[in-house]
Parts: C-alpha cells; sequence; structure tokens
C-alpha cells in the first residue's frame, strides 16, 4: 500500500511485478511503463564511458561500471548442521544465478568471496539498464530461495549499487587495483545496506528513468553520499 499512496497506480504496479517475477520473457528488456520516459537522458560526458559495452575495454584502462554488490546471509543454525560440501554447493548456485541474471544486461561477474561479489556493467554515459537485474535478484529473492535451493536453507540476500571508475583487469588479476569507487561499494554493500534491500548511491538514482525514480525512496547517508533504498513492492488488497 505504501507504493501505490507514492503514485504508482495499481495497473502500473501489477506491470512492474508481472515483469520482474518473468524471467524467461523479459530477459534483457525493460518494462513498457519505463521504456519511453518522459524525458531523454543526455550522455554524460564527465565520466569514462564505453559506447560498444565490453568490446573496447582493454586490461589497465580506467573506465566508468556500473558496480553491483550483491550477497546471500546463511543462518548460523544452517552454517553448524551443513557440512562443508553444501555450503560451497550454495555459494555455487548463488553466483550461477547472480551470472544467469545479469549476463542479459552486459553484465559480467567481477570479483566473487564467500557468499557474493561485485558484477560491472558498462557505462555507455546514458543507459540505466543495468538497475534491472539488481531489482530482479531483490524482488525476486523469495523464488530464488525456494527454487535454487532446498527449501530448508534459509537464506536472505542483499544487493548495493554504484557508478564508479576503476581500473579494468581480467577477473583473476584484480588484487593490486586501488580504487576509491571499489571501497564505495564494497562499504556500502557490506556495512551499511540491510539484507532483503536493494540500495542505490545518488551517483545511479540521478541516473534513473523518471518511473524507475518513483520506485525509491532517500533512506539517509553514507559515506557523505546520499543512499536511495527501493521500495517495498506491496500489493493493495
Amino acid at each position: 500500500a505504501r507504493l501505490l499512496k507514492s503514485g504508482i497506480k495499481p495497473a502500473r504496479l501489477k506491470k512492474y511485478i508481472d515483469f520482474f517475477m518473468d524471467d524467461d520473457k523479459n530477459q534483457g528488456s525493460v518494462p513498457e511503463a519505463v521504456s519511453a520516459p518522459a524525458v531523454s537522458l543526455k550522455v554524460d560526458n564527465s565520466k569514462l564511458i564505453t559506447l560498444d559495452g565490453w568490446k573496447n575495454i582493454r586490461s589497465g584502462k580506467k573506465y566508468t561500471f556500473f558496480m553491483l554488490f550483491t550477497e546471500i546471509s546463511i543462518s548460523s543454525e544452517l552454517k553448524k548442521k551443513s557440512g562443508a560440501d553444501h555450503l560451497s554447493k550454495m555459494k555455487q548456485i548463488f553466483q550461477s544465478v547472480v551470472e544467469n541474471t545479469v549476463t542479459p544486461y552486459d553484465g559480467k561477474v567481477w570479483i566473487w568471496n564467500e557468499y557474493g561479489g561485485l558484477v560491472l556493467f558498462p557505462y555507455d554515459g546514458s543507459s540505466s539498464s543495468a538497475i534491472v537485474p539488481a531489482m530482479k535478484l531483490i524482488l525476486n529473492r523469495l523464488i530464488i530461495s525456494v527454487e535454487k535451493f532446498n527449501m530448508h536453507d534459509s537464506i536472505t540476500l542483499r544487493a548495493a549499487m554504484h557508478l564508479g571508475t576503476t581500473t579494468w583487469k581480467a577477473r583473476g588479476n584484480t588484487g593490486t587495483i586501488i580504487s576509491d569507487s571499489l571501497n564505495t561499494i564494497f562499504h556500502l554493500g557490506t556495512k551499511y545496506t540491510p539484507f532483503d534491500d536493494l540500495e542505490v548511491t545518488e551517483d545511479v538514482y540521478i541516473r534513473l528513468y523518471p518511473e524507475l525514480k518513483k520506485l525509491f525512496y532517500k533512506c539517509g547517508e553514507f559515506e557523505d553520499r546520499a543512499i536511495f533504498r527501493l521500495k517495498h513492492l506491496a500489493v493493495e488488497e
């Protein structure tokens, strides 16, 4: 009901829910209500953009990316009763879920540690479609838990997104990279964002289409940046 009061009409809310719940039909697209924004987004020449996705990205060069951090939380009870092989399998399953969710949007898993990691989406100066797979992970988290994990495996997940710049190197060769943007996204994801929520920095929020902005609200500040949280999609009964 909170979302309906914020200006999202029931019919439009249903479009969003249907879209985010139907992965097979909608991979690589955005909802009809979002695909025709009220205003055009101008190319942002202040960032180190790349116009052809990963095609022209070279090792050792700096680029701007949408950076998505996501991880699952496994209950202490489950950790106690599960063997190392089972926990390892759960990690692999979640990484596979993330890869399958982000790949249609030109995302690549770049760094992976334990129960989560970092995904990069090349920034072309105007597109903000990288927010869609981030929203899918959060909005589909119950289905992910039921379908991909044993129903008795109690997990939750969280996601955070930032627009930042870093030197690109192939996965596995990132240990020497120094980047304030990487520090920001990891700190936001691990120290500020609650589980079962998606939060984005103002750098991401201001680049969203107007209709998508309505799905977020300012929830506070972190490291001198305004942070916006995805509203819980409550359906009015």
